[in-house]
């Protein structure tokens, strides 16, 4: 998770990842959390001016308020059962100042989830290649993916696998979770990458 306030004294909390690391070094002043150390050291490192640490986004504290919490990249399904969505996201309400706004990019609901399909991502550098590829199941509720990474360098390559489990929620299920932690969140069933997004705005009282 990624933290940032903007300069001019607007708050941005970002729990997601840094494509821009220049400009939101400009623009904003950062805070940050991942459960992952080493995710964390990489953000550092991008935004020097930056305040990161590990924490889990169900419950951490930061002890600033920011006016946007945003929660993108899908990170939300990866909290498998709805109490810990209600805690993270009552986590996020507590970080938020008076009339701020939460934004969660969801994971896939159980209608678009499609089992059966495998995707490819590629590195061609000189001196390093990497094949990204994957393949999609399906557990219950949970949505399963296997990567298999073949990463070749001069002196060899390595074969790494990652499994990955992230939940199926619908839209009727995540406004239900949000409401449970106090916040009234609007579904745009678009969003940024066809996954859709929740937007609460100022459920803090100005």
């Amino acid at each position: 998770m990624n933290f940032t306030t903007k300069v001019d004294a607007t708050d941005v909390i970002p729990i997601t990842r840094f494509d821009r690391e220049e400009y939101i070094s400009r623009i904003f002043r950062v805070d940050g959390i991942d459960i992952q150390p080493e995710f964390a050291a990489i953000a550092a490192e991008r935004v020097p001016a930056g305040r990161f640490s590990v924490a889990d986004m169900r419950d951490f504290d930061l002890g600033l308020r920011h006016d946007v919490v945003l929660c993108l990249f899908s990170s939300i399904g990866y909290l498998t059962r709805a109490e810990q969505v209600v805690a993270a996201l009552d986590c996020f309400k507590r970080h938020l100042n008076p009339g701020g706004a939460v934004i969660v990019e969801p994971w896939f609901s159980p209608e678009q989830w499609k089992v059966g399909m495998v995707h490819m991502l590629t590195v061609d550098q000189p001196e390093l290649k990497i094949c990204r590829m994957s393949t999609s199941a399906r557990k219950g509720r949970l949505s399963q993916v296997r990567f298999h990474y073949l990463i070749g360098r001069p002196g060899g390559v390595e074969h790494v696998t990652e499994d990955h489990e992230l939940a199926l929620c619908s839209p009727e299920e995540m406004l239900e979770c949000f409401g449970q932690a106090g916040l009234a969140a609007e579904h745009d069933p678009e969003g940024i990458f066809g996954r859709g997004l929740y937007v609460d705005r100022a459920s803090v009282p100005e």
